[in-house]
């Protein structure tokens, strides 16, 4: 197997907020800080974006499950507030119909 490198400039970002935007040819992740953590304005600070393909987000988002099962296997079940969680499947069907629209989950819930 190839071995993985590492450029000398690698940046390293703390994120507690992120947003998902989609169409039919590419998943957009921006990833950032709760602005209103900061500087108590709702959005987010954004930090930095990586664009993917459908095929590439649903291996992360498989290898994130797997990741997780793992993580509360060996430290127990990590709980989120109610409501987080269960808004966000809206917001994805809506993002769906209009790609220009983004779906964004901070620790802070947000208005669903």
């Amino acid at each position: 197997m190839p071995e993985n490198t590492r450029r000398d400039d690698l940046n390293y970002l703390y994120a507690n907020a992120f947003g998902v935007n989609l169409n039919e040819n590419e998943v957009l992740l921006t990833f950032g800080m709760d602005r209103n953590q900061i500087e108590k304005i709702p959005g987010m600070l954004e930090q930095a974006r990586i664009i993917m393909t459908p095929r590439s987000f649903k291996i992360l988002a498989h290898t994130l499950m797997a990741t997780l099962k793992r993580v509360e296997a060996d430290l127990g079940e990590i709980v989120v507030p109610p409501g987080q969680i269960e808004g966000l499947e809206n917001l994805v069907h809506k993002a769906r119909q209009t790609p220009t629209e983004s779906v964004s989950q901070f620790e802070t819930p947000p208005s669903l």
